[in-house]
This record gives structure tokens, sequence and C-alpha cells, in this order.
């Protein structure tokens, strides 16, 4: 494994270790030659001497190379290394400096609302069915392996890509192995199915349903609930997070549903997403929770073209989607002059996010095209133009109301620093597993313990907070004082759970 300065195939400085894995770690590196970061990703020594994972690693490498997506990882070169000598394989890939989608969630208190993670959600769509339309199934769609980067979300590490030709490819596999994070493998391949793209849609729903509402699809406490309760239909995420409506029960039920001809495609799960933000925008978050600059995706260079509108109409046709044109903001009575009610700010808060849903689509299948070639229907030019106005009508303009009521003075959320040490928290235990840390059941159970503090957060049940926050605390002094976790990583995560437990409000 190289160390911090070492200087791989005469090139790349290595430079920062951003991580590892069970099968690789990861660095930053420089490119000397090219004078940029790059991120240089390197098969663990003790799986390096074997050739059935040797090879399976470089073919990750050339699958992932061969697409060329920009939601899709770029992949710059490949070093195959020696076994004879112990140099181990590597591969050097573009660098995404924002971290993951799990680094954001946790950052963010354990989910994101939803006109942040639509958007990062529909880009990685796109550039999964890209994948599958070049015949490669990831296998290991999940938060840790979705980067973020100013620009855009791009989807990583396909160690578990393959061709479509099953035998070929699973032949670099142990029989009967299930390759994955656990939570967001598919019900068939828990069950000893093929990965399909199907499946890779059935992790797509799972990892969106996590970041969504904050919990799994089908949580469960050890590997044999799991598998046991894999046909189990999820709850519809409206039931665990009330505040998101109903809006996105239909898109995520459909992706997570267990039979794997039911699911859609992962461009036809994006439109779903789009056209549920939409509706959300508009009957849940409109007003309240506009769309934030940050998560507002930039618009390619032209217009959105006719086509790409027609691809974003919604599938249930009672549903209220982008596609709908908003109501008149104001409702006039009998003398014409005096409105009834204001929605105006509503209006406006919605038109927001509809506008910003249709982008995301028209990106979606822009990107598409893209990858498909000139021969892809998305990529065909001469399509008339598509403008819209950002100007009301004068006709739509309220009228102002002669006693104006000021609004109400926002109630301060008690929780809010909670919330923000809970993050911390979960930071923390992530930092502290692997190596002489954390073993992976130890850290599920702290996590679970976390959780059971974000449920109580979010009922504001001061009392269950507080107690669930000293369950916490105490397992954490526990791990600490049997050695599970040392060093500095273990007074990070004590000082983690202490915060919390004294974030917790008290009446």
């Amino acid at each position: 494994m190289p160390t911090i300065g070492e200087t791989l195939a005469g090139r790349f400085r290595i430079d920062a270790s951003l991580g590892a894995g069970g099968m690789a770690s990861v660095f930053r590196a420089r490119d000397l030659r090219l004078d940029r970061d790059v991120a240089i990703k390197v098969l663990a020594p003790n799986l390096a001497v074997d050739p059935i994972l040797s090879e399976r690693f470089d073919r990750e490498a050339r699958a992932l190379a061969a697409i060329s997506h920009p939601n899709v990882v770029a992949i710059y070169d490949v070093e195959p290394g020696d076994p004879a000598t112990g140099r181990e394989p590597f591969f050097v890939m573009e660098l995404c400096s924002g971290g993951s989608l799990a680094n954001r969630v946790n950052r963010a208190g354990g989910r994101l609302p939803p006109n942040d993670l639509v958007p990062i959600v529909a880009a990685v769509a796109g550039g999964l069915d890209a994948l599958h339309e070049a015949g490669l199934v990831h296998r290991d769609v999940k938060p840790h392996n979705v980067l973020l980067a100013s620009d855009r979300a791009r989807l990583g590490d396909l160690g578990l890509a393959r061709p479509g030709d099953a035998a070929e490819w699973d032949g670099l596999t142990t029989t009967g192995a299930a390759i994955g994070t656990l939570a967001y493998i598919a019900p068939e391949r828990l069950a000893g199915g093929s990965a399909t793209a199907a499946g890779d849609v059935w992790s797509l729903g799972a990892m969106t349903y996590q970041s969504l509402t904050g919990q799994l699809p089908r949580p469960a406490a050890t590997v044999a609930e799991l598998v046991d309760r894999r046909l189990e239909p999820p709850l519809p995420p409206s039931s665990v997070d009330p505040s998101l409506g109903t809006a996105f029960d239909r898109p995520l039920l459909a992706a997570l549903d267990a039979e794997p001809s039911a699911r859609p495609s992962a461009l036809a799960f994006a439109g779903l997403l789009v056209g549920a933000l939409g509706k959300w925008s508009r009957d849940e978050g409109g007003g309240a929770h506009p769309v934030t600059p940050a998560a507002r995706p930039v618009a390619p260079a032209g217009a959105v073209p006719p086509a790409v509108i027609a691809a974003a109409a919604p599938a249930d046709p009672g549903a209220t989607t982008a596609l709908h044109p908003l109501p008149p903001p104001v409702r006039r009575g009998r003398d014409g002059d005096r409105p009834t009610s204001n929605r105006w700010p509503i209006a406006v808060g919605a038109l927001a996010g509809l506008l910003a849903a249709l982008v995301i689509v028209g990106i979606l299948l822009s990107n598409r095209g893209a990858a498909l070639g000139p021969s892809g229907s998305a990529a065909a030019g001469g399509s008339p133009s598509v403008v819209a106005s950002a100007s009301p009508s004068p006709s739509l303009s309220p009228s102002p109301s002669p006693t104006a009521t000021p609004p109400p003075t926002p109630t301060p959320d008690a929780f809010a620093d909670a919330r923000a040490r809970l993050a911390d928290v979960r930071t923390a235990i992530e930092a502290a597993k692997g190596g002489d840390g954390l073993k992976g059941k130890e850290a599920n159970t702290l996590f679970a313990l976390a959780n059971d503090v974000d449920q109580a957060i979010r009922a504001r049940d001061e009392s269950k907070a507080g107690s669930a926050a000293d369950r916490l605390l105490a397992q954490v002094r526990k791990d600490i004082s049997e050695r599970r976790v040392t060093g500095a990583r273990a007074s990070r995560l004590l000082d983690a759970a202490q915060a919390l437990r004294d974030a917790i409000p008290s009446s």
C-alpha cells in the first residue's frame, strides 16, 4: 500500500488518504505530468495477490472507462500492478472534492429536503441509465458511492459492475456470494439471484428512501432478519415522515417493488421523482420550502426541446406536476378589485420548484443523448425552443391589501442544536469504524441508538430524546471502556455523544 509522499508510476504523488474499504483504499494524489489533483484507488495488498480479485479490479476500471457520461466518475489511467513484486494494481480517476452523499446526509442530520435530494438522485439515475444502456450493472448503488462536486453528482465505485454477459463476469465472483452493502441490496439478490439493472433501481430507491426519510426501507438488526423480511413492502414515505406528503410514495414504492419486472427503469424512476418534486413543491413545500440556489441544477446551453417536456408528463393523469399550469394567484371578490386571498408567494415558490424539476428532466435526457451518441433520440437537434417568461402578466399582480398584517415572529426550534449534534455523532461513529476501531455490528448498534434519538427529536418529545441520548452515551462509554475503540477516535465519539446529550432541551 502506498504511503503519503510516495510517487506511483513516476507520475502520481500521494498527498492524503481519502478512505478505505474492504477491497481498496482511495488517496488524493497530484498528477505531476498534467499538474492536477486526482483520486487513486489501490487494491488492498491482501487481495492483490489473488489473481481473480485483481482481474475483477482491472475489469472495474475498464468498464468505468468505457462510459462517457457527466454523472459517472471519469477514469484517467489504469495500472495493472505486479503480484510477483508486490506492486498493487491501481487506477486514477477524477477527484470529487465534495465528499459523498452519505457525508452530506450525515452532516444534515440524517436526511435531506426533497429540493436538495431529488436533483442529486436524478443526476445519478442518468449515469446509472448510461451504464445499463452499455450492458453494465453497478451492483453497489448506495450513498457512499454517490460522489459530489461543485458542478454535479457522479456515480462512482463500480467495483461490482459487470458486462451483460453474466457467465463471463460471474466467473470472477465467488459462487453464491452477495457482494455489496446488504441494506441496499435488492430482495432477489439476497435470495441468491443474479444482479440486474432492476436490482440497481431497487438500490437507488433504497438510497433515496433513506436520504429522504432518515430510515431504511427495511430496517433490520441482523443479516438473518434482513433476509427474512426481504419481501415485506416498505412503509410509504408519507407514513414515516408526514411532512413529505404523499407525492413521493408512488415513485419510491415502485422502485422498491419486490418484483423486479414491476420496477421502473433508472431514467423512468428519475422522471417519477421529478414529477413528485413538482407536486410536493406546490402542495407541501412551495411556500415554506422554496428551492434553494444550491439545489437548482445548471441548465445546459440552449432551450429545453418539446421532446423533453413530453418526457416529463406525469404517468398518473390525476397527479399534479410541473406540467400543469399554476392557478391564478389572486381570486377577486365581486367588487373586482379586492382580493379575497393572496396566494402569490406560494405560487412563486411552487413555480421555482416546478421549473427546477423541468430543467432536471431536460438535463437527464440531454445527457443520455450525449452518452448514446448521435443515434440517441435525446441527442436529435433541430427542435424548436421553449422559452418561459420570468415576468408575470400585469393582470396577475395582486392588489396590495390596505390592512396588511405583519408576519408572525418565527418560533425558535428548540431541537435545532440537538439535530446538529446528532449529525456530529453519526459522523463520529462512521469515523470510528474499521481497523482497530468499531466492528460493523458495534457501529450498527450505535447507529440504531442514534436513530432512536432522531425519532424522538422528530416527535419533539424531550423526555424520550433525553432517554435515548442517555442510552447512546452509555453505550459509547461501554465501547470505550472495553477498548472497542481507542485513541483520538474514541475521544471524538465520546465528545460528540456528550454534546448531543447536553443539547437535548428540557422543560
